[in-house]
């Protein structure tokens, strides 16, 4: 959506399906009056959360799911869990990791994972550009 320029984007709300079920959604707005960069992942076991807007960066699970007893649905609540992990600045740790692989091979992503950004980026791009 273009509410302030024309063909400029404020707002966007980008769906894709993947094979095996699994859908996502990333939502996009200069107006928003919260600024969040928040990443949910929903799965059949439970939930997990980050905000890296939060002060604390905590990675959250929450034990929630519905279960089926003889066909039936059973909301299963258990108590959630903050998972501990090693709080690192990303930008830091990646240019940590690019000076100390200038003469090595990458492992972590390849050009073929960046095509694949880009391809999304650009079909994204043909679609709002109608």
């Amino acid at each position: 959506m273009s509410f302030l320029q024309d063909k400029i984007f404020d707002v966007t709300m980008t769906q894709f399906e993947y094979p095996g079920n699994i859908h996502a959604h990333i939502f996009v707005s200069w107006l928003h009056p919260f600024k969040e960069q928040r990443l949910v992942l929903v799965g059949s076991k439970g939930m997990l959360s980050f905000d890296d807007s939060s002060k604390e960066k905590e990675i959250l699970f929450y034990n929630k799911r519905i279960d089926f007893v003889n066909g039936i649905p059973v909301k299963v609540e258990e108590p959630d869990e903050v998972i501990a992990y090693e709080k690192k600045a990303p930008l830091a740790e990646e240019l940590t990791y690019f000076v100390e692989h200038l003469d090595k091979p990458v492992c972590i992503a390849g050009g073929e994972s960046g095509y694949e950004v880009v391809k999304v980026l650009e079909n994204v791009q043909r679609i709002i550009s109608k």
